[in-house]
């Protein structure tokens, strides 16, 4: 018995892991651009985390010049955007993919 239950455990540990690594690249891509008091910025690091059931965050991308990150993922729904590892200063939220804006002020 103390096999089937390990042997269930980490078929079950591998299954969520895969899950969860799959945001990190995948057939999706969705574009957040952040603007800082009105003005788009460069080299802003954003991630996205999906608030789902099976949930997960994103690697972090670098804005461009025009102040857009195109972030991959393998899901859809709805998302939490972290801008340089923060959440909580703009509370932005949004549908995956797409196009989101995230307006930061000093």
């Amino acid at each position: 018995m103390k096999k089937v239950v390990v042997v269930c455990c980490i078929v079950m540990a591998a299954v969520f892991s895969a899950a969860l690594s799959s945001y990190a690249d995948g057939d999706y891509t969705t574009e957040v651009t952040v603007y800082k008091n009105g003005e788009p910025r460069k080299g802003i690091k954003v991630s996205l985390e999906f608030t789902g059931l099976m949930g997960g965050l994103t690697d972090s991308y670098y804005t461009d010049s025009s102040g857009t990150a195109y972030v991959k993922h393998s899901s859809k729904g709805e998302v939490k955007v972290y801008v340089d590892g923060n959440w909580s200063k703009h509370q932005t939220k949004g549908k995956a993919p797409g196009r989101i804006n995230v307006y930061i002020t000093d």
